[in-house]
């Protein structure tokens, strides 16, 4: 008998441990198929996000050429002046911001150009005979159509993209010239937010003129990517064709497939061990090197993924530390823009003396370091002053010659606006930028120029020394990848190192981060180590246990009888529990089951449980979707704990698909005070969440736009206020439906019901995912913005309204139009919610009155202590 118990034993082990690896075969499997659908789907968003972003500039484009043909036909022979004068006038009322330059090309030959500083090289050229521009010159000059280049590299510098317009003046058959829209495509990759992810998901761009012409070869990005099953793509149409943007989603690490071979491979030795058990059953070593051999494999899969999470987790620590520094740039440079164009609007109301400038720029300076200096330069481009002076006299009465600052001081002149230059080494030594405000009298006069000159080096101390993460590094890198400051390591593999592209200064820079160590972590290389160690600490106890158990076999006849009593105990205490509707299981002190009674074994969908570990048989997981094995182990532990009975419990919650179980763990206190075990009781609680729920939801939306209604909002309110840091600053609008009373009197109130719907639904489309769409009654909504200035807020809110004034609601025959009132109010933490509210709804009301259509921003903004802004 003792030896058949050894021999059934013998064959059990095996076959149980074959089953475990291929359970963990399949979950492997399972999350591979998890982080690969993941990855899809971020790429989706991306690619679908970027697109529309770029098509809305394509159009914003084509309507500008239009202009430019309309302008043409209005005044055939406008000369240079005037051009400006209307270029001026026309991008003052429309939002072009990657805009480079605009042309009229008379008979094929550059006549008219805005802005004309930095671009003077180009008239007179005549694009029909030039070898670089001319094919797609004369395909819309002679095709009286748009043609749109693809990106391409600028004369004046960078890449664009260039879009042609053939002009005919109305009854003539001949061409009587181009329009010309060049824009910067590095301006475009920022707002289409290619830029943001461009590490993750490698961009490919292709195009075509006509629908039925094959694809052209990528003009960005790698041609062939585009035959990589891993790709996503997306069409747009733009001026005369169609792009094709495709992003590609990056592989598994190859290392990531050799898991499921190894773990193939140890099935196989274990079928093959089970196979030939009888020319071994005299031996005690097949057990142990099975079981030595299953662990092996189960620390090398979990050492890897380990790793391979690790790695990933670096790189979302990496990407959200550039996006931290790369809103701290932007902060700064914003914040001394503003004070620069405070100097220039001063100088240009005559309230601002070279002593005060000296003193003012001094103090500001000082408290600023990565600021160099301020410069006054005269109308004639002659630099007058300088604040501080220590260390900046070299430059007084010097001449804006060098190649940077002069492109943009004329640049400002012409725009009328502030120019960033690209870096350049400057005369106090380090590279450096400057930023050039123009200043105007009162009637537009030109007067000169104020200068905010920065030192790279001391920008980037500055954001080295604000840096939590210690443990990385920082640098910038122009366009070309040369490194400009800070500490920059060009071979860094790519799970170490994220750059992200900046805007002000612009100009192809970009923020490098990348990790100070570049070896292997040193908690996986201890994690092998210890793993290994318990391998083969594991494999001389098991051999022990192997000799061992023959002696035990041998008490197995005196065991017998003992074995009787405790089943019909056993059958007793089974009776009990399967009376009970919850489920009820018993566990050693090991984590096995014990005992189960008929409930639990519906519960858990399963026939056979007795003496697996609890972490097998709950096949649960826990919030995240994740193994629910760490936190029973968590509660196990916590329960181990107690010295008594009274109040020993903890509590779980567990899901399987969409069940949701609350289990009690007790500890089970025996006669032996060296032992105990474990009493788990679980229910399902569904239904009882799913009403709560319910009810809940009921209470806080609007029945028919889904949005949240007061009560909600209330609550959202309250939880920002209470989660967010004191000092963040919101944005809050209030928005009125204009027009909407004829909807009703005029369709009914189900028509107008209808167009609330659409329009609400419309209206989330465009807001971001943490922003709140807020019924509070009728036609009167409000839209709350967390975390979002006023400067960041106008543009969505511009979004809003655009869309609802352009929105046609059809009912029947008729088609009626509506538009928008809204009322901004910027508050933080020390608000509340009814402040808050009346200060927009006094807005809302103020843009009524000023003729509806229109954004109205409350007076008082939290941030503008101390500060003035102009009208």
């Amino acid at each position: 008998m003792a030896q058949g118990v050894q021999i059934r034993s013998g064959r059990r082990l095996p076959i149980t441990i074959a089953v475990l690896i291929f359970m963990l075969m399949v979950a492997f499997h399972h999350y591979a198929a998890r982080t690969r659908a993941h990855r899809e789907i971020s790429a989706e968003t991306y690619l679908n996000n970027a697109g529309q972003q770029l098509q809305q500039a394509f159009t914003q484009t084509h309507a500008l050429l239009s202009y430019l043909q309309e302008l043409t036909n209005q005044n055939p022979d406008i000369d240079q002046k005037t051009f400006q004068h209307m270029a001026t006038l026309w991008l003052a009322q429309h939002e072009f911001p990657a805009l480079r330059v605009m042309q009229l090309a008379k008979d094929g030959v550059v006549s008219h150009i805005h802005p004309l500083a930095g671009n003077e090289a180009s008239k007179g050229h005549e694009l029909l005979n030039d070898p670089a521009r001319r094919k797609e010159a004369r395909a819309a000059y002679f095709g009286f159509r748009t043609v749109t280049t693809p990106v391409v590299n600028l004369r004046q510098g960078g890449q664009g993209i260039i879009h042609r317009m053939s002009i005919r003046l109305p009854g003539s058959s001949e061409p009587w010239g181009l329009a010309i829209v060049v824009q910067d495509w590095e301006r475009l990759r920022e707002l289409s937010g290619f830029n943001h992810r461009e590490s993750d998901f490698p961009l490919m761009i292709r195009g075509r003129s006509e629908r039925s012409e094959p694809w052209s070869r990528a003009f960005v990005g790698d041609d062939a990517g585009f035959d990589d099953p891993h790709i996503r793509v997306q069409e747009i149409n733009v001026p005369g064709g169609q792009w094709q943007l495709g992003v590609r989603i990056s592989r598994l690490p190859t290392g990531f497939y050799l898991i499921p071979l190894l773990i193939a491979g140890n099935i196989l030795v274990l079928i093959a061990l089970f196979l030939l058990r009888d020319s071994f059953k005299e031996q005690d070593w097949p057990v142990p090197v099975v079981t030595a051999g299953t662990l092996l494999v189960v620390v090398a899969v979990f050492t890897s993924l380990f790793l391979m999470l690790h790695r990933a987790e670096n790189r979302r620590y990496l990407a959200k530390w550039s996006t931290i520094n790369q809103h701290r740039i932007t902060a700064i440079l914003n914040g001394h823009a503003d004070f620069t164009r405070m100097l220039a609007l001063q100088r240009s109301y005559g309230e601002l003396s070279r002593e005060v400038f000296r003193r003012k720029g001094r103090e500001y300076v000082r408290e600023n370091p990565e600021l160099i200096n301020f410069t006054w330069v005269d109308a004639d481009h002659v630099i007058q002053e300088v604040s501080p002076r220590a260390g900046n006299e070299q430059i007084l009465g010097l001449r804006i010659e060098l190649e940077e600052p002069r492109r943009a001081s004329r640049l400002a002149r012409e725009l009328g606006s502030g120019v960033y230059t690209r870096p350049f080494p400057a005369i106090q030594g380090g590279n450096s930028f400057e930023y050039w405000v123009p200043v105007f009298d009162r009637i537009q006069r030109f007067q000169g120029l104020v200068v905010a000159v920065y030192s790279m080096d001391k920008l980037m101390s500055r954001l080295q020394n604000e840096e939590e993460a210690t443990d990385l590094n920082i640098a910038l890198v122009d366009a070309q990848g040369n490194p400009l400051t800070g500490t920059y390591l060009p071979h860094a593999r790519p799970d170490t190192s994220y750059s992200r592209r900046l805007v002000p200064p612009g100009h192809g820079l970009s923020l490098v981060l990348s990790n100070k160590t570049q070896g292997m972590d040193r908690e996986v290389l201890v994690m092998a180590i210890l793993g290994a160690g318990l391998v083969l600490l594991l494999f001389t106890f098991s051999y022990r246990l192997q000799r061992s158990r023959r002696l035990l076999s041998r008490q197995n006849q005196t065991l017998a009888h003992t074995k009787t009593r405790l089943e019909e105990e056993k059958e007793r205490i089974h009776t009990t529990l399967n009376a009970l509707h919850e489920g009820v299981i018993t566990l050693n002190p090991q984590y096995g089951v014990e005992a189960v009674n008929t409930a639990a074994l519906e519960l858990l969908e399963q026939k056979e449980v007795l003496g697996r570990p609890i972490f097998q048989v709950m096949g649960f997981t826990n919030s995240q979707g994740g193994s629910l094995t760490p936190t029973l182990e968590a509660a196990l532990g916590q329960a181990r704990k107690y010295k008594d009975i009274q109040n020993a419990a903890t509590q779980i919650t567990a899901f399987r698909g969409d069940h949701i179980f609350h289990c009690t763990i007790h500890p089970l206190f025996r006669a032996s005070l060296k032992t105990r075990g474990f009493v788990l009781i679980f229910h399902d609680v569904t239904q009882t969440l799913m009403r709560e729920a319910q009810l809940e939801k009921k209470a806080s939306r609007d029945p028919l736009t889904q949005c949240l209604n007061r009560q909600g909002f209330q609550g959202k309110y309250q939880a920002l206020m209470t989660l967010g840091d004191p000092g963040d600053v919101h944005s809050l609008a209030y928005l009125d439906l204009d027009k909407f009373k004829i909807v009703n009197d005029t369709a009914g109130h189900a028509a107008g019901d209808r167009l609330l719907v659409e329009l609400s639904r419309q209206i989330r489309h465009i807001l971001r995912n943490s922003d709140l769409l807020v019924r509070m009654g009728g036609d009167e909504f409000v839209i709350l913005l967390p975390g979002c200035r006023r400067e960041d807020a106008q543009p969505l809110l511009e979004k809003v309204r655009q869309q609802i004034r352009e929105f046609a609601f059809v009912h029947e025959d008729q088609v009626f139009y509506v538009g928008a009132s809204l009322g901004g109010v910027e508050f933080t933490a020390a608000s509340t919610i009814q402040s808050a509210l009346e200060e927009a709804d006094k807005a809302c009301y103020q843009a009524k009155a000023k003729g509806r259509d229109c954004i109205v921003w409350a007076e008082s903004r939290p941030c503008d202590v101390g500060v003035e802004y102009p009208e």
